[in-house]
């Protein structure tokens, strides 16, 4: 599934449907599980953003561990003082992947299959988008995740404003 979001932003949020759930969930073996099967995928849908929205926007944190090289560390930024909760926010399922920082955004999914944009100064829903069905644990031969949707952390890629994630 292919998103367009945003106006400014021209942000996108996509979701690739994998067939086995269970490396998710750290199994080995077994066959059971509830994906898509092989060689059918989701029909996209595209949300246009509005005329005149603008390049994609710079991310701060776009994958895990914020490089390719999963070193954690965002260059030039000041060190930490003492810290404080800023917002929260209740989404629709538990966050097990790290979030994204993408311009003003921060990116999360859940295990409901949702992905979500929230301003990152107030925790506010940008916008939300629920790219499938999650897994219910009876139906994995193995795991402690009930249900299974997007486990992993997103990786935003800035070339075309997508957002993947394995739901």
């Amino acid at each position: 599934m292919r998103l367009r979001l945003g106006r400014k932003a021209r942000l996108a949020a996509a979701a690739l449907t994998g067939g086995v759930l269970a490396a998710a969930a750290g199994c080995s073996g077994g066959s059971g599980g509830g994906g898509t099967p092989a060689g059918s995928a989701p029909a996209a849908r595209t949300l246009t953003p509005a005329a005149g929205g603008g390049a994609h926007p710079a991310a701060a944190w776009p994958t895990y561990g914020r490089d390719a090289a999963r070193s954690g560390v965002a260059a030039g930024v000041a060190a930490p003082g003492p810290l404080t909760v800023s917002w929260r926010v209740r989404l629709d399922g538990a966050v097990y992947g790290q979030p994204l920082l993408v311009g003003n955004l921060v990116i999360a999914a859940t295990e409901n299959d949702s992905v979500y944009g929230l301003d990152q100064a107030t925790g506010r829903v940008v916008w939300r988008r629920n790219v499938g069905t999650p897994v219910p644990l009876d139906s994995l031969p193995c795991g402690n995740i009930d249900p299974l949707g997007i486990t992993g952390t997103p990786v935003y890629d800035p070339a075309n404003g997508l957002v993947y994630a394995v739901a």
